[in-house]
């Protein structure tokens, strides 16, 4: 008829905006949040006009739940996301793998039921709070003083950051107490990721109420279409799988007014799925717990929780920098910047289950991009360094246990380097206020044979473990350690996951038989002791190591050095057992 009835034609334009009026005299607000002042009326607009009753994906694996039921815990049969209870019922101790629960949904419509086990490290027999949470304390630090606006040039974050000028701004999302990122994506107010590319650095900023933070790193994807959030409709990522990522991140600065984020050059991962996920730290980042903190592993394609995390494992304040969780179901999300405190409700670090969205009036976030360059990198300032490819980065642990998992490369760019197609391979070590940058010619044309020769099947190309007793030629080394330093040595490479004798079977100059030296020999297929050691036997004014990492594999305190080592009898450091007596373990490898 004449009123458009099943026209069915919404798709056929571009512009479909709606404004509504009245003359009726009310306070005039902002239409954009901002840290200095934010409405309440805006909050619960927001709310109001996003939230979405949905029927939750059916899953064997748990999104994070310790939220309140109001209800006694049921058979194994039924489960169904909850809203937020108000009379939390103190629950019965779980089977330490699986708590099915069933809870009450917002909307009568039946729920899809399957079996779902609890997190296997949920708490037990304690009640949980569902009362709104209290903010942290404010910040002296003064926020911006004007919404921010869709032109990204007269962006407040561009006066507070300064580091923000060399970004773009990609995204900007008004945060919902309940987002339903099942049924449709963000409603971004700016959704600039189709005219985006060529970037080299990715940043976030969050504000909430009167806190923020900035986080930026290297790129962890050159697709635009999957730095925002990344939710479970296809219309999130690039629209025909969803975004999952779950790895290092290098080179991270982080500016906030929340005490302790601050710091610059940090070693980061990104948490970013629409899926469930566990707190087992799988991936084996540094520092983090089987807790649910900044180590979690997703459960690819169960569940609808979601999680939006970025961390630092390294360099500064380990832990969370910000979390924007459980976006998918239209329950009320979990927000945060830093790690959760522990008088705030929820499972962990992370702020998962916290459902604490609603406590904040203005919940903002935006996405940035830059092809600006970081050189502020030891790398940058080694001449010798010029044209080298970053392939593996590494904060080597007190205790590798490399035998059981392989190395937690911050970067590995491995897959991306084809075979033969580099002639020179580099080592950069850093421990504490020392360190060494050493290139050779090539050894092997594989640069997955050029990481740590660890006892893992992960390691090396995945069928054989690498093992590398041979000479090396043109050996350039650039080190404060005194002595080191050349060009044009003759050195050799003693790489190999296995125990060792000292005796000089490839007669390497000026080594010895009896002593740990730059000329021992590998007892292939024998104990796991492990060397990772470049060493320098002619052609200047310097004989000896260069670099020694051992016992990598079985969990003990490893052997590190630089130089020759001041033992008698162990000249390259084994069984030093020394790893613990450095604040920074670094090691970097490269190709040109």
């Amino acid at each position: 008829g004449s009123d458009w009835s099943l026209a069915e034609n919404a798709d056929s334009y571009q512009v479909r905006t709606l404004k509504v009026f009245t003359n009726a005299q009310s306070p005039t607000t902002s239409t954009s949040s901002t840290l200095a002042s934010t409405t309440t009326d805006q909050a619960t607009t927001t709310s109001a006009t996003t939230t979405t009753t949905v029927i939750q994906t059916s899953s064997p694996t748990p999104a994070p739940s310790n939220a309140s039921t109001g209800q006694p815990t049921p058979p194994p049969s039924t489960v169904s996301t909850p809203p937020p209870s108000e009379n939390p019922t103190k629950q019965p101790t779980p089977n330490p793998t699986t708590q099915p629960t069933e809870q009450s949904t917002p909307n009568p419509t039946p729920q899809p039921t399957s079996p779902t086990p609890a997190p296997t490290n949920k708490p037990t027999n304690a009640p949980i709070t569902a009362a709104p949470t209290p903010n942290p304390t404010p910040s002296p630090t003064p926020a911006p003083t004007e919404a921010a606006p869709s032109d990204s040039d007269s962006d407040p974050v561009k006066s507070l950051i300064p580091e923000s000028n060399d970004y773009d701004l990609v995204y900007d999302l008004d945060i919902p107490v309940s987002p339903a990122y099942s049924n449709a994506k963000p409603l971004y107010s700016v959704d600039n990721h189709q005219q985006v590319s060529g970037f080299t650095r990715i940043a976030y900023y969050l504000e909430l109420d009167n806190e923020y933070v900035w986080v930026s790193f290297d790129a962890f994807t050159t697709d635009a279409s999957k730095i925002g959030v990344p939710c479970h409709n296809l219309g999130c990522g690039d629209g025909q799988t969803r975004t999952v990522i779950q790895q290092m991140v290098t080179n991270v600065n982080v500016e906030s007014n929340v005490d302790g984020l601050s710091g610059t050059g940090l070693s980061g991962n990104v948490e970013f799925w629409p899926f469930n996920y566990h707190s087992a730290n799988e991936k084996n980042i540094p520092s983090a717990t089987s807790a649910w903190d900044h180590g979690d592993t997703v459960s690819l394609n169960q569940g609808t929780f979601g999680s939006m995390q970025v961390h630092i494992n390294g360099g500064g304040n380990v832990g969370t920098v910000f979390a924007f969780n459980h976006f998918n179901d239209g329950v009320v999300s979990d927000l945060g910047i830093g790690n959760k405190p522990g008088n705030v409700a929820g499972l962990g670090p992370d702020w998962s289950f916290s459902q604490n969205a609603g406590s904040y009036s203005v919940r903002k976030m935006k996405v940035y991009v830059s092809d600006v360059p970081q050189d502020n990198t030891l790398e940058s300032t080694i001449s010798d360094a010029d044209g080298y490819n970053l392939v593996y980065a590494l904060d080597i642990p007190i205790k590798p246990v490399y035998a059981t998992a392989p190395p937690a490369y911050t970067v590995d760019n491995s897959a991306s380097i084809p075979d033969f197609s580099f002639t020179r391979v580099a080592y950069l070590l850093e421990l504490d206020d020392k360190y060494v940058w050493v290139s050779m010619g090539t050894f092997t044309d594989d640069a997955s044979q050029i990481g740590v020769p660890c006892m893992h099947p992960q390691c090396g190309d995945g069928h054989l473990r690498s093992v590398y007793n041979q000479l090396v030629a043109n050996v350039n080394v650039v080190s404060n350690v005194d002595g080191l330093s050349g060009n044009g040595y003759l050195g050799n490479v003693e790489f190999w996951p296995y125990n060792y004798n000292a005796g000089n079977s490839k007669g390497i100059p000026g080594a010895s038989s009896s002593v740990f030296d730059w000329g021992d020999s590998p007892e292939i297929g024998i104990g796991a002791f492990g060397s990772m050691q470049v060493h320098v036997n002619q052609g200047g004014n310097y004989q000896g190591t260069i670099f020694a990492f051992n016992r990598f594999n079985e969990g003990h305190s490893a052997d590190l050095g630089i130089g020759n080592a001041p033992s008698s009898t162990f000249k390259d450091w084994s069984i030093a057992g020394n790893a613990g007596s450095y604040s920074v373990r670094t090691l970097k490898v490269f190709v040109k």
